[in-house]
């Protein structure tokens, strides 16, 4: 299994995009591309995450609430507990049956972890919202997973080098109420309508995209993000600026990143940012 990735701790410049490529994955990483004008705990609360392996390709991203160990230990939490399996192995509970059930068991369990994270600190909570997607391209499934208003975007062909891009989560946890892994509920527990768990066919699909809500919050991010999601696509696409890098999902994550950090710009207000994508031709 090959993975990386990258945590806000580490990146506090305004305007700069961290970045890390390798094979058919990408993920990108961004302070936002001005001051928030909200109040925070870290200048860079998000955390973004990517892992690959014979059967298939992981990527996650979370957005930390009230600091950013919450997000930086459910990226963890994945890379060391099920990317290997996910990824390299023929694991009964990423059949699409089951996948509902193995899901939710999943963000439950980072939910606990991060309870007991503050537990064991002594500190109150730092919460995150996350989103996974997983491809298994010889099963031709993409399953994706989303607690709180993190984006999964699935892009398909529409025709020459257009692309469409669907939000397979937003539209339902991004508007009911924000939930948050680790946060402290009556009961401790997550529940099943807190989090949006999902099975796509690969069918005529180009890329599967990741974005936290630095892309899409009212006022300070893109005004149509999955445009912005297919528009990236379509970018990478055609070669990027001008030249085929031969690294689509690398062009693809950086085109999203900065598309978000123009519009924080624009806006004079900003928000952590991180991105994640598959580029689906160059997943064996």
């Amino acid at each position: 299994m090959r993975s990386g990735r990258l945590l806000g701790s580490a990146h506090h410049v305004y305007g700069a995009v961290a970045a890390v490529s390798e094979g058919p994955a990408a993920i990108t990483l961004s302070r936002g591309g001005a001051p928030k004008t909200y109040g925070h705990a870290d200048a860079n609360e998000d955390a973004v995450c990517f892992a690959f392996g014979e059967h298939g390709a992981l990527v996650a991203v979370a957005d930390g609430h009230h600091g950013a160990r919450g997000a930086e230990r459910a990226v963890e939490w994945l890379l060391r507990e099920r990317a290997a399996d996910w990824t390299e192995g023929d694991v009964p509970e990423l059949r699409p049956a089951a996948w509902g059930d193995a899901a939710g068991t999943v963000l439950q369990a980072i939910h606990h972890d991060l309870l007991a994270q503050a537990h064991e600190l002594r500190l109150a909570p730092a919460p995150t919202t996350l989103s996974l997607a997983l491809v298994r391209p010889r099963e031709g499934v993409l399953l994706h997973a989303s607690v709180g208003d993190s984006h999964v975007f699935l892009a398909r062909d529409a025709g020459a080098s257009a692309h469409a891009a669907s939000d397979l989560a937003w539209a339902t946890t991004g508007q009911r109420g924000c939930a948050f892994a680790g946060d402290q509920y009556d009961g401790g527990q997550l529940r099943p309508e807190q989090w949006v768990v999902g099975c796509e066919p690969l069918a005529d699909a180009r890329a599967v995209l990741l974005a936290s809500d630095g892309l899409s919050e009212v006022g300070i991010g893109v005004e149509d993000p999955a445009a912005a999601a297919a528009a990236a696509v379509d970018y990478a696409h055609r070669g990027g600026a001008g030249q085929d890098t031969g690294a689509p999902a690398l062009e693809a994550c950086r085109h999203l990143t900065e598309a978000a950090l123009a519009a924080h710009r624009e806006n004079r207000a900003g928000d952590n940012m991180c991105s994640a994508v598959i580029w689906l031709d160059d997943l064996a």
